[in-house]
């Protein structure tokens, strides 16, 4: 749906840039803004506080690194997290 209203303003918004100028930079920009406040939205950021430091951001993830072991059928552990599955020996 989005791509079909982008195609469909492109043309008109094109026009208007040799009429008025600066139009289509403060067109892009607005609807620039409205993404970045409709990610705040999403499910992930929603009501959670962004992180502004380093600590903060190591802290976040050293918590979310939860690790899963099992033993296969062939002996071997499987250790795996959401970030990457690894086997020892």
């Amino acid at each position: 749906m989005a791509a079909r209203l982008g195609s469909l303003m492109s043309p008109v918004i094109i026009m208007i840039q040799y009429h008025v100028p600066w139009f289509t930079g403060a067109v892009f920009g607005i609807f620039s803004f409205i993404a970045g406040l409709t990610c705040l939205l999403l499910p992930e950021t929603n009501i959670v506080p962004l992180t502004t430091t380093l600590d903060e951001a190591e802290k976040f993830y050293s918590n979310a690194k939860k690790e899963i072991k099992r033993e296969s059928s062939t002996g071997e552990v499987l250790i795996a997290n959401e970030y990457n599955m690894r086997m020892k020996h």
